[in-house]
């Protein structure tokens, strides 16, 4: 640690421990309050100026503001091509909005202790210097925010100790340190406080501009480069606006879709509107909810207008509108992100209600309420807000208009009960209400909570659908003003907006998340604006305190250094969200792939999906996104016929099928999913190799190879599909799909013991489980097989070919946890558990043999894997084959086969299919066949020989 480090971390204490004693002191000794530090209200202009015509008057500031509004005009015509060429998808690249800032960025975090250190010390001098001017004027005033100031300071100081993990709980003491002192502050000035926080009209142009800017400020975060940032797709995002299209615009039947309707309809009507104007697609859905941020700011402006002056209005709005978070939320089209606008009207026409103090306004705010409830489940708390608040301002009325108002209040709510009540019931399941750690005690648990909801304010937020980036929520240079906000709130509860915002931000913020246990950015959006309303009372109170004891000849200093930061904090709040907020990899595979389906310009082209079938891979998933882009051009049944999952062994082979119907392919490959990597390569070098003349298009996720039928025409070889079936044991028949064989050869393996090797993924599928390719390397045949939670029993059976009295079996799993869930087979009414694999031999495919079980004619298995521990430990189980033998000395790791002489069968006649008797003794045996042509015959990939399925053979 430097000196100056070292300095910049004292001084601020020092400081403050001298304020807090000197304003101790000068109560004690009961210094005054001079008369000329009280700030005075601007001289109104005389009688004759005031006459003088608008644009007159301010003519030198209508000519700043027009050379400002020149010089950006200019900068944007002629911003260089890289400024405003194409968006790269990836955040912090060159060509993104507003990347020219990082210098400064870099520059901060390059230097972060070295700026923290020389601001703590510039402003503990000025703090010093005012309790200097304090003792000398023997004044109690300037005591008082020389304390403010040096609260400020500290919890500054704190904020920044909170980024180092070393001094994290010095951070958190020296925040409460300062809590100290912002209270005895705010006791301190509580009448000039309240005084400051009363509304006051305004002079109506000015408002207007003012509004108007706001206004314009809010729709450039939400608007600009919408359809390029973000670049990515939200799972839930593209889940919710395909249902609302199908819903909504198609008419089609949508099961999920129709649940969430039923429960959540108001996010499905307002994407209408939007869908029918600008077409069904993803950006109409975005532009609502951009649309409707907008909206709510200008909602939050008139309730705080209702509620305090035009400056501390102005502010709140202002900061909502650069809110990082509140953009990223904007921008997306999660039902989470239509939120904003009924978190904060319902409020709003509740102030405009107890202006009017008549029913029909309450019942307008109630009718908001019941909308707010059928929008999604995180506004729930603000019914409970609304109800508080309207408690608290009726609390002198007579009973008797107490209770009609609330009635009409209420009474919409109520309405809703029959449609909520059976989402909400889900909801509690959904939250594990029951599985949050209470045995530990519920003061503990709730203790625990609370501690991670004050982190992900002022430390790191988690991960959300809305927002994802290292840091608190908000920016953190805000979070000390948040603080000093909410302890004068607490103070001034006297003053509505101080009472409004603590009660919106206390019902909003704590009881969900901290007996859920969910600090998440989705659950705290609805109380977001309360927040930032309680950050503009914090700033605003403190421009009041220190106008006070500035000289009036400062004051144009003042304001120029208050204008430097609302310049650049929107500077910075941009940058921050355009260059640092992540774009998860599967968001952005999914607009690689939707974009890849936008291509689809006519109904005669089909988009070929090459995938492994039933695996969890993004090809096979991702069909709402596809359909929707591919309606860019095709009506919706066109859209539905216009693409295709192939198999990836199958796509080369039936491409002469799919040009009977088809004029041009876009055969789409996958070349990020793990599973069937060299197989998807090889379809790649396949495609190139026999269609020359069609085009290879390499994406990040996604390669596309474009052949049409004059390419298809000039192909160098034909990909073909060979089969082997055995009519039984002495003759074996063959069909090639395409072209025409000249020879035939055989080539078994034969096995060295009697076994059945059965591959999981042949088991059929019962519920719950799933054919996968990914989490794990090395397993055999075509994929594994896993359960999800809750699965049931898969089942399967096949003829005995053991002589024995007893079976036993060997199973191939992996996994990746310890549990005390085991898995379970059933072979012929004997059940035995396996998977109880130890630690040490985790994360690695493993054979376990489990037996005797008894033989009979029919082997017949079930296996079941029941899961009765805490659901958010559970890893699923891997099984990649399993082996049945009653030979009890069988070793799976072991060579099981031995290869036989080939054997080669010239055909009179090149053929297409045929059959062959082979020349084998005895025994279990695996063979293919492969075939010779003068056609140029490939198989499925491309390659030479083509080789047909392996198939088993039992000679007696």
């Amino acid at each position: 640690m430097t000196t100056l480090t070292t300095l910049g971390r004292l001084l601020p204490l020092i400081v403050f421990l001298l304020s807090a004693g000197l304003t101790v002191f000068a109560r004690a000794r009961k210094w005054t309050t001079p008369e000329s530090a009280a700030p005075t209200d601007e001289t109104p202009p005389p009688a004759t100026e005031a006459r003088v015509p608008f644009l007159t008057r301010y003519r030198w500031e209508i000519i700043l503001a027009a050379t400002v509004a020149v010089i950006l005009l200019f900068a944007v015509i002629f911003a260089p091509p890289r400024l405003t060429g194409e968006i790269p998808p990836e955040p912090y690249m060159p060509g993104r909005p507003f990347f020219s800032l990082h210098w400064e960025r870099e520059f901060i975090a390059a230097h972060s202790d070295t700026i923290a250190a020389w601001s703590n010390i510039i402003v503990s001098l000025f703090c010093f210097a005012t309790v200097i001017l304090a003792i000398r004027r023997r004044s109690r005033l300037h005591t008082e925010i020389a304390l403010l100031l040096s609260s400020l300071t500290l919890a500054m100081l704190a904020q920044w100790s909170l980024t180092d993990v070393k001094i994290i709980r010095i951070g958190a003491w020296l925040y409460i340190v300062s809590l100290l002192g912002f209270i005895y502050w705010a006791w301190l000035a509580r009448p000039r406080l309240v005084q400051n926080l009363q509304p006051e009209s305004g002079k109506p142009v000015w408002e207007i501009l003012l509004v108007l800017a706001l206004l314009a400020l809010t729709a450039f975060a939400r608007f600009y480069a919408l359809e390029s940032v973000p670049y990515g797709i939200e799972g839930d995002e593209a889940k919710w606006t395909s249902e609302a299209i199908n819903l909504g615009i198609l008419g089609q039947p949508d099961i999920s879709g129709e649940y969430h309707r039923d429960a959540l309809p108001v996010s499905f009507y307002l994407q209408t509107p939007f869908h029918r104007l600008f077409g069904a697609n993803l950006f109409s859905a975005r532009a609502t909810v951009a649309f409707l941020s907008v909206v709510a700011s200008l909602a939050f402006y008139w309730l705080l207008r209702k509620l305090a002056p035009v400056p501390l209005a102005a502010l709140a709005t202002f900061l909502l509108s650069v809110s990082i978070f509140d953009i990223s939320a904007s921008r997306l089209a999660n039902v989470e992100s239509f939120v904003k606008l009924w978190a904060i009207l319902p409020i709003a026409l509740l102030a405009f209600a107890l202006e009017k103090r008549v029913w029909p306004a309450f019942a307008l705010t109630g009718l908001a309420l019941a909308i707010a409830a059928l929008t999604y489940d995180t506004l729930w708390p603000i019914i409970g807000v609304c109800l508080v608040l309207t408690v608290i301002e009726l609390w002198k009325s007579p009973a008797q208009e107490k209770l009609k108002l609330l009635s009409a209040l209420i009474a919409p709510v109520l309405l809703t009960l029959p449609v909520i009540l059976p989402y909400f019931i889900s909801r509690v399941a959904y939250y594990e209400l029951g599985k949050k750690g209470w045995e530990d005690g519920w003061l503990t648990v709730l203790g625990r909570n609370f501690v991670r909801v004050l982190e992900s304010w002022f430390v790191s937020l988690h991960p959300d659908f809305l927002y994802n980036r290292v840091g608190p929520l908000l920016n953190a240079a805000l979070l000390p003003w948040l603080a000093a906000g909410v302890v004068a709130a607490l103070v001034t509860v006297r003053a509505r907006s101080a009472r409004w915002l603590l009660v919106w931000m206390a019902m909003a913020l704590l009881p969900v998340p901290i007996f859920t246990n969910s600090p998440l950015g989705r659950v705290y959006y609805p109380g977001l604006p309360a927040v930032y309303g309680l950050v503009a009372i914090g700033l605003f109170l403190f421009w009041k305190e220190i106008q006070r004891v500035l000289a009036p000849s400062l004051k144009p200093l003042l304001i120029a250094s208050v204008i430097v930061p609302l310049v650049w904090l929107p500077l910075t709040n941009f940058y921050i969200y355009f260059n640092e907020v992540s774009e998860p990899n599967d968001r952005q595979m999914r607009r690689e792939i939707s974009e890849i389906a936008s291509t689809v310009t006519d109904d005669k082209t089909l988009l070929v999906l090459s995938v492994v079938p039933n695996a969890d891979e993004p090809l096979n998933n991702e069909y709402q996104m596809i359909e929707l882009f591919l309606m860019n051009h095709l009506t919706d049944e066109q859209a539905k016929r216009a693409y295709e999952r192939v198999a990836l062994d199958v796509v080369m082979p039936t491409i002469a099928d799919k040009f009977t119907d088809w004029k041009k392919l876009i055969i789409v490959i996958d070349r990020q999913s793990p599973g069937a990597k060299d197989q998807r390569v090889a379809l790649t070098e396949g495609l190139a190799y026999c269609f020359p003349r069609g085009e290879l298009l390499e994406g990040r996720y996604f390669d596309q190879f474009i052949l049409d039928e004059s390419a298809y025409r000039e192909a160098k070889c034909l990909p073909v599909t060979l089969t082997l079936n055995a009519e039984d044991a002495s003759r074996l028949t063959w069909k090639v799909s395409a072209g025409k064989a000249s020879s035939v050869t055989l080539l078994c393996e034969r096995q060295r013991q009697n076994y059945v090797w059965l591959e999981a993924e042949e088991i059929p599928l019962g519920t719950g489980w799933q054919i996968e390719i990914n989490f794990a390397q090395g397993w055999n045949g075509s994929g594994f097989v896993m359960d999800n939670y809750g699965s049931q029993f898969l089942s399967y059976d096949f003829g005995s070919p053991f002589s024995g009295q007893d079976v036993y079996a060997w199973v191939r799993t992996y996994k990746r946890v310890t549990d005390n869930s085991p898995a379970y087979l059933n072979v012929n009414d004997t059940t035995l558990s396996f998977g109880t694999t130890p630690e040490e031999l985790l994360n690695e495919w493993i054979w376990e043999r489990i037996g005797p079980f008894p033989n009979d004619e029919i082997i017949r298995i079930t296996i079941a894997r029941p899961y009765n521990e805490n659901l958010q430990k559970y890893m699923a189980l891997f099984m990649d084959a399993f082996i049945f033998t009653d030979d009890t000395f069988l070793d799976p790791e072991a060579t099981l086969t031995e290869p036989m002489p080939p054997q080669y069968f010239p055909l009179t006649y090149a053929a297409s299919s045929g059959s062959i008797q082979p020349n084998l003794s005895s025994g279990q045996y695996t063979c293919h066949i492969q075939i010779d042509s003068k056609q140029n015959l490939v198989d499925a990939f491309g390659r030479l020989p083509v080789s047909s399925n392996d198939l088993e053979v039992t000679v007696p």
